[in-house]
């Protein structure tokens, strides 16, 4: 299973938004493209609720466990 984070501030308070992926679409989709399904996800919701100082960890830091 991989698992993803990002955090930013929201409403003036901490905010992790994360994204678990089972193995098989792991698999299927490939780490470019769960890179970039994140990235929207995350885009698209902090967008919404105004949050700012969004921040992705390195690339490296993303693992399967």
């Amino acid at each position: 299973m991989s698992y993803w984070w990002a955090s930013s501030t929201c409403d003036g308070k901490p905010a992790l938004h994360t994204l678990t992926v089972g193995y098989l679409y792991d698999d299927i989709l490939g780490r470019k493209t769960l890179n970039s399904l994140f990235r929207a996800y995350v885009d698209d919701i902090t967008t919404r609720r105004g949050c700012t100082n969004v921040t992705y960890p390195a690339a490296k830091s993303f693992h399967d466990v």
